[in-house]
């Protein structure tokens, strides 16, 4: 038993080792609106952003090698109200739980709400719903990034649409948000210095499976062999 647990301690060790210590810069280009619908913004934050805009599904494409643990392509939410997108970005991935665009903790309310509902409404066949809960959910984001309340009348930030299911879908994620604290769902923010700051999920952390994988088999090797009698 002793040995095992050596060679498990050996194994995490070396997976700790693989796990690169600084993210590497790559490009994402931007692909277009997913579901999503217009809303018009306002408030201190974000002047570049009053009147009228997307909120919703934001589409995007590595360019050049996928880096590991993301889909070539893949799905965003904007975490940055104070930038516009570009056709290309070059990105870095950073940990959503200690970033923040505007007030303490953003990163980590927008992390818990993409966490909770994105995939679901990606998942959505109803177009028209599903189009009404992006965009819900997208003004969420904002207001848990840049305001310390759930309020999307006031404040630093505020959103209303012409489909009022919008503004009283998001006010809904917002209240489940804070009734849920302490805020512990990881995500990643694919962080830029030219364009604006995604929130995304990446599918998999390979040093993490090769790690799991090597105790796997560890573990089936060990067994295996006979037991010493005493």
């Amino acid at each position: 038993m002793l040995r095992l647990c050596k060679l498990v301690v050996g194994l995490f060790a070396a997976g700790v080792l693989m796990v690169p210590a600084v993210a590497q810069a790559e490009v994402i280009k931007f692909n277009g609106m997913g579901y999503a619908s217009v809303v018009t913004l306002g408030g201190s934050i974000g002047a570049n952003y009053h009147g009228d805009a997307w909120a919703g599904e934001m589409n995007w494409s590595w360019v050049g090698t996928t880096p590991a643990g993301f889909a070539q392509s893949f799905y965003a939410y904007c975490v940055d109200l104070s930038s516009y997108e570009q056709p290309e970005q070059t990105v870095t991935p950073v940990a959503a739980s200690g970033f923040t665009n505007g007030v303490a903790n953003g990163g980590a309310k927008a992390a818990w709400l993409f966490n909770e509902y994105a995939a679901g409404i990606h998942s959505m066949t109803d177009v028209a719903t599903a189009a009404v809960n992006a965009a819900a959910l997208q003004i969420a984001i904002w207001e848990a990034m840049y305001d310390t309340s759930a309020n999307l009348a006031g404040g630093g930030f505020t959103a209303t649409a012409a489909n009022t299911k919008i503004t009283t879908q998001a006010a809904g994620y917002l209240a489940t948000l804070y009734s849920s604290q302490p805020w512990t769902a990881a995500a990643t923010i694919l962080s830029t210095d030219n364009g604006q700051d995604q929130i995304v999920r990446q599918v998999s952390e390979p040093s993490t499976l090769m790690l799991m994988g090597l105790a796997f088999f560890a573990f089936a090797a060990l067994a295996r062999r006979p037991v010493r009698q005493a």
